[in-house]
């Protein structure tokens, strides 16, 4: 994980990156099945597992003569370990992209674009967070600096906080567009029409919605009726 969310120097190898994109899956599997291992071992399983699989995985001091044994990739970890979260716990978001850069790296030599890296990126350290906090909930080790290093977490803050930093920006432009377009409604209504406009849209919100701009709505005229 330390490996690669660091910046890696410039005029860096096509092996040193190869690495790099093989590292962030193969930290953020290991971290999900080791988790689910603390649970139980046998909870690492493939689908559909042999029997040398599960007796290896019971903790057999005997071993069987013949047969293999195989567990479940990351994604399927991932989704496991959601199932088995304490209910005290938030549910752990899917990465959509973090085992796929590392798949194609690792069998087939592919490198992503900038953009695909920095989204893997990101949901490595989304997965990481989310995965710790289960971890505490299960009473495991959760030791979240001794994870990154106190040099990598430092890399890891600067990562969310320029994530924050994106969103509150998306979010920023889609008021200032929606202000816009509720000027342009509402441009030359009288104050009746444009009361009846409002009413009409807000008729389209979903219910949940409505009953929260209602409650918003009554709040501020309580603390206007108080001033």
């Amino acid at each position: 994980a330390r490996r690669a969310i660091e910046e890696p120097p410039s005029g860096q190898s096509g092996f040193d990156r190869w690495v790099r994109m093989t590292a962030m899956g193969q930290a953020a599997e290991m971290l999900v099945k080791s988790t689910l291992a603390g649970i139980n071992p046998v909870l690492i399983a493939d689908k559909g597992s042999s029997t040398p699989t599960l007796w290896a995985l019971i903790g057999s001091q005997r071993q069987l003569s013949q047969g293999k044994v195989t567990t479940i990739g990351g994604t399927d970890a991932v989704r496991r370990l959601n199932d088995c979260r304490p209910s005290s716990s938030s549910h752990i978001p899917e990465p959509k992209l973090l085992f796929e850069v590392r798949n194609g790296a690792l069998h087939m030599g592919a490198y992503p674009s900038e953009d695909d890296l920095d989204t893997a990126l990101n949901e490595l350290v989304t997965l990481v967070e989310s995965v710790f906090k289960v971890r505490a909930a299960l009473g495991q080790s959760d030791d979240r600096n001794a994870f990154w290093s106190t040099k990598h977490a430092a890399i890891v803050e600067a990562r969310q906080k320029a994530g924050f930093e994106h969103l509150l920006k998306q979010y920023q432009e889609a008021i200032s567009e929606a202000k816009s377009d509720y000027a342009k409604l509402v441009a030359g209504l009288s104050d009746n029409d444009r009361n009846q406009l409002v009413g009409q849209l807000e008729s389209r919100q979903p219910v949940r919605r409505r009953r929260q701009v209602d409650a918003h709505v009554a709040r501020r005229g309580v603390a206007a009726e108080v001033g």
